[in-house]
């Protein structure tokens, strides 16, 4: 009976840790998207730029902070790549929906949902790539 219990403790600090990587690389990611985005703004605001190709540069930079954030994803949990850049994808989006509220007025578009099904995409390609990636010993 006590063997039982243990393999329950050992059980429950796999998942802990497996929230905890997925909330850590959804922060990252954001983050990564957020100073790549501010790079790019700081590059454009002394270069002439087409109005439209702003959008399209924010979102390359949000769709490379989805994959690295499938990547940091699945080298941080135990879980299949796939999975844990879905879930991750879905919780960076979250964190992006929240910062694009300060930006855009509170205002969703078509092409904000098709920005978070490419996240999700992207994000999920990421986690396979980082489940695939060598680790060192």
């Amino acid at each position: 009976m006590r063997k039982k219990v243990l393999k329950k403790k050992s059980d429950m600090s796999a998942t802990t840790k497996n929230i905890v990587g997925i909330l850590l690389s959804a922060v990252c990611g954001a983050i990564f998207s957020v100073i790549l985005t501010f790079i790019f703004s700081y590059i454009f605001t002394n270069a002439e730029i087409i109005s439209k190709s702003v959008n399209a540069i924010f979102v390359g930079c949000v769709l490379l902070g989805g994959f690295f954030c499938g990547i940091f994803s699945s080298r941080l949990t135990a879980l299949k790549g796939i999975i844990s850049g879905i879930i991750s994808s879905l919780i960076y989006s979250l964190i992006i929906t929240v910062i694009m509220f300060f930006f855009t007025d509170g205002r969703l578009s078509a092409s904000t949902l098709f920005l978070y099904i490419g996240t999700v995409v992207v994000s999920a390609i990421g986690g396979i790539c980082g489940a695939n990636i060598k680790r060192r010993k």
